[in-house]
């Protein structure tokens, strides 16, 4: 947040250029500053919270703050305690923060401890009236005590609390994103056709496969699809269930595509037909996956596509394809919980 450009480039290229935030800080503060100021009847914070505050003020909330249950969000409370006092807060509320049940806290205590993946050896947990932080492992007289800030790699680290482990973290992963997985299949099949017919084919194939109810009614409480901008590929190989399904259906679908080119070229012209042979493909993809059975050249191989940091194997897809629809469920309410932190 407050590097030069200069320093930034030197970041790329990580995807966490992209998360920084800047612009959305900076709407915050167009939308508190100085229009909700004053409908809390503070003058002096609207001279005081200028832009470059502000972010040093978000930084360290975002940095050293605690979720907390919120004690008056319990069952049983009376709704209408204190509304008449509150209401123009709960308004702003409303309009401004999105309410999770949970109190941004400060506990400076907790603060005193490092974190590190790699050398941790206790636990935060949560009481009704208290925090605490709980050894997980025995720890010898003047050793350091190690807690951890969530299961991160170096880039978020970096981002939200401002340094990096060496040689890397314990949950360090690299990110592949959509374009290369677009760009591996574009240039690898049908390459009879024109270029940009095959990216249009592409496109229109991930868009549909998004779009899917087949996907949304196989995988319950699943929202927003498995296409996602990109995916984390782990030290250990291991990969996201969102990217195992796509990639097989993918590869269902273009393995078709590559056996007769013409017909190819015409799905990219005719959506409707094009949404009927998908849908198709999801079906026996889940078949397949089911049976723990993965098509022999569902292997993305990123280093052609210039991409070097991981390469995930059939085998290793084989082996995860059972824990697929629970892992995809786990892994939003992961996502979700991530969020509100």
């Amino acid at each position: 947040m407050f590097w030069s450009s200069e320093e930034l480039e030197k970041l790329k290229p990580s995807n966490v250029l992209q998360r920084i935030g800047r612009e959305q800080a900076e709407q915050m503060h167009s939308k508190l500053v100085p229009e909700y100021c004053l409908r809390l009847g503070s003058k002096k914070l609207v001279e005081y919270l200028t832009l470059d505050r502000f972010h040093v003020v978000a930084s360290i909330i975002m940095s050293y703050s605690f979720d907390v249950d919120d004690p008056e969000d319990e069952p049983g409370d009376d709704p209408e305690d204190g509304e008449e006092e509150d209401e123009e807060i709960d308004e702003i509320e409303q309009e401004c923060i999105k309410y999770d049940g949970y109190l941004k806290s400060m506990v400076p205590l907790a603060d005193t401890l490092n974190s590190n993946t790699n050398l941790v050896n206790a636990n935060l947990s949560y009481e009704n009236d208290a925090l605490v932080m709980t050894a997980t492992k025995d720890i010898q007289k003047g050793e350091q005590i190690y807690n951890i800030y969530g299961e991160l790699p170096n880039s978020e680290i970096l981002r939200k609390y401002g340094y990096v482990e060496l040689p890397a973290s314990k949950y360090e992963f690299a990110e592949l994103p959509l374009t290369v997985i677009k760009q591996t299949f574009v240039n690898n099949y049908i390459s009879s056709l024109d270029s940009k017919i095959r990216e249009t084919l592409f496109d229109k194939t991930a868009e549909l496969i998004s779009e899917s109810e087949y996907l949304d009614e196989s995988l319950e409480d699943q929202e927003g699809g498995i296409v996602l901008d990109a995916y984390e590929v782990f030290a250990d190989a291991d990969v996201l269930p969102e990217l195992l399904l796509l990639i097989q259906i993918l590869t269902t679908c273009y393995e078709s595509f590559e056996t007769d080119p013409k017909w190819a070229k015409k799905l990219a012209r005719t959506r409707s037909e094009l949404e009927s042979f998908i849908n198709r493909c999801i079906l026996k993809s889940f078949q397949l996956v089911e049976k723990k059975i993965i098509t022999n050249k569902c292997r993305l191989r990123p280093r052609r596509a210039g991409f070097h940091r991981a390469e995930m194997r059939g085998e290793l897809l084989a082996q995860r394809a059972e824990q697929l629809p629970r892992e995809i469920r786990a892994h939003r309410r992961l996502e979700a919980a991530k969020e509100r932190a």
